[in-house]
């Protein structure tokens, strides 16, 4: 591929992967009454939803983002109840909740780029673990794609925090030695894919397959599909 893109960062679920389903109060309590034998207090799953509102409320309003074991271990102590290990239980309910599915066919184009010789990082907002994000892209065949992994659970904050992006430029630069200019970002959200990279320096691509939203400018390039972007990359000016 003769193009002078050096790296591209991709966006996960609603660019490579149809979003998964988020774990709840009620997935807790069949959780901890499976895997670990261990009876919730009543209202117990109640309490796990409200603390899960909280932190989405928090991190839409500063971008900061909750563990969930942080979640788990607050819930617990509202309650009284006495939980096993706050990480084992968040594992084991990732386990359990299952994590997005990858495309095949944008698993086909995240092969074709790797094999043209781009570095690829994927750069998410989630909170799955990074153990947990890395099985799903094993189970899709596409793990070796990627250089590195820019997940916002083991960073503690997320798109569009600028943290977050500086972290996928500092993986761009230590894989390839060159600087945001040569990213680019793949996603399907146009205030955290497009202009949140494009403050950071890197070259944004939306993934929209309507009209062009309002407000986006022409230079910005738009497809409809994942699949479109090796194409697009190979006539870059």
């Amino acid at each position: 591929m003769n193009t002078p893109v050096a790296c591209v960062a991709l966006d996960f679920g609603g660019t490579i992967a149809t979003p998964g389903p988020k774990p709840n109060g009620a997935d807790v309590v069949k959780v901890l009454r499976v895997q670990f034998d261990c009876c919730a207090p009543p209202g117990f799953a109640a309490v796990v939803d409200r603390a899960r509102r909280e932190a989405a409320a928090a991190y839409r309003a500063h971008g900061q983002q909750t563990p969930w074991e942080t979640i788990l271990t607050g819930s617990a102590e509202q309650v009284g109840a006495r939980l096993p290990d706050a990480r084992r239980l968040a594992e084991a309910i990732w386990q359990k909740v299952p994590d997005a599915v990858v495309d095949p066919v944008a698993a086909a184009t995240v092969r074709r780029l790797a094999r043209s010789g781009v570095i690829l990082v994927l750069a998410c907002n989630t909170q799955r673990t990074l153990a947990t994000r890395q099985r799903t892209l094993d189970e899709a065949g596409i793990a070796d794609c990627f250089t590195a992994l820019v997940l916002s659970s083991v960073l503690g904050v997320g798109k569009p925090d600028p943290r977050f992006y500086a972290a996928v430029t500092t993986a761009s630069r230590e894989a390839t030695g060159c600087g945001p200019e040569r990213v680019v970002f793949v996603g399907d959200t146009v205030d955290k894919d497009v202009l949140g990279p494009r403050r950071c320096g890197m070259r944004p691509v939306l993934i929209e397959p309507g009209p062009r939203p309002a407000g986006l400018t022409d230079d910005v390039p738009m497809v409809a599909h994942v699949s479109e972007l090796p194409a697009l990359l190979e006539r870059w000016p």
